[in-house]
């Protein structure tokens, strides 16, 4: 927000409103701090993972070729 091309459109900062960070001053250190650890997420979907190997291998889910 404060780079010259947000000042030359006039861009102002628009804290976001959280009740659990109001103790910190808006911008500091403390809130963003505060801020991510409430609100931090993945954003990707919860995947796992499986054993590739020979087709002679029992414990093996796919081979080289994902089949």
């Amino acid at each position: 927000m404060e780079t010259k091309a947000f000042q030359n459109i006039g861009a102002k900062f628009a804290p976001p409103e959280f009740e659990a960070c109001n103790g910190y001053q808006v911008r500091s250190k403390e809130y963003w701090k505060c801020y991510i650890q409430h609100m931090a997420d993945t954003t990707w979907h919860v995947a796992g993972t499986c054993k590739m190997g020979r087709p002679d291998d029992p414990t093996a889910v796919v081979d080289s070729q994902l089949r």
